[in-house]
């Protein structure tokens, strides 16, 4: 395995420490306040949160954020590679983040398992420029629905590119889309655990709100099988023309 310095970088960008690998930027410092860039802080609940799962933990970033602004939270963090979680803690006091528990594991699989249950669960499973597909799966989507509690909240950050609402729809079919927020890069999208009538609102980047009924998300069959074709393809997506800093992609590594 390549030498963690070999592998990442520690660099400043708009006066926040950042970790950059490949150009780029994977997580973010937070201690000067939220980052105005990136996706993190679109990917926080609206609503109070005591119990929070976040899978793909990377350098910290939502766990900072999330501790900051919901004091007392109690946070899990899955990631699967044990460089990142050290690096966070030697350069983004990790290890300061307030009842935050670390697990080293494989995502996917500590979720199948998982017998706990959160009222906020964040999906950010990327490897560099890499979106796991597993995570848009259906049976990982349902380990998503079972362990987040009755009134729970769900966030996914989906790169920002031509298949970004395939994804959705593919999201809604198993978990009622409550808002989506196209950022210049990402896609976040907030997801209710439970209801059969949420509405669903897309917010754009340039402001105001767009309602939508579910049905308007549904996954057609050109789509599904277009999410057949991607599937026999390969386990991993590429946006359509790269990212340059600050893409602001997070981890994990291949699960």
């Amino acid at each position: 395995m390549a030498d963690t310095a070999e592998r990442f970088r520690l660099d400043e960008f708009e006066g926040f420490p950042s970790l950059v690998a490949d150009g780029v930027i994977l997580s973010v410092d937070p201690a000067a306040g939220d980052p105005p860039f990136g996706y993190w802080t679109a990917m926080l609940p609206d609503a109070r949160v005591h119990r929070a799962l976040i899978l793909g933990l990377g350098g910290g970033t939502l766990a900072h954020l999330l501790a900051r602004r919901f004091p007392g939270v109690r946070i899990t963090g899955i990631d699967n590679d044990a460089e990142v979680i050290a690096f966070a803690r030697r350069h983004f006091a990790l290890g300061a983040v307030a009842n935050l528990t670390v697990r080293i594991a494989d995502a996917i699989g500590y979720l199948a398992h998982c017998r706990e249950q959160f009222d906020y669960v964040a999906v950010d499973l990327f490897h560099g420029h890499e979106f796991m597909r597993a995570s848009l799966s259906r049976p990982f989507l349902r380990d998503v629905k079972r362990v987040a509690s009755a009134h729970g909240e769900v966030a996914f950050n989906l790169f920002h590119d031509g298949r970004s609402t395939t994804r959705v729809s593919r999201i809604h079919r198993i978990l009622p889309v409550v808002r989506v927020d196209r950022l210049p890069q990402n896609v976040v999208v907030h997801c209710a655990a439970q209801g059969s009538r949420v509405e669903t609102q897309a917010r754009e980047t340039r402001g105001g709100w767009n309602r939508r009924k579910r049905s308007e998300l549904l996954t057609t069959d050109t789509e599904e099988s277009a999410m057949a074709a991607d599937a026999s393809i390969g386990s991993s997506s590429r946006p359509v023309n790269g990212y340059r800093m600050p893409a602001a992609i997070g981890m994990p590594r291949t699960l």
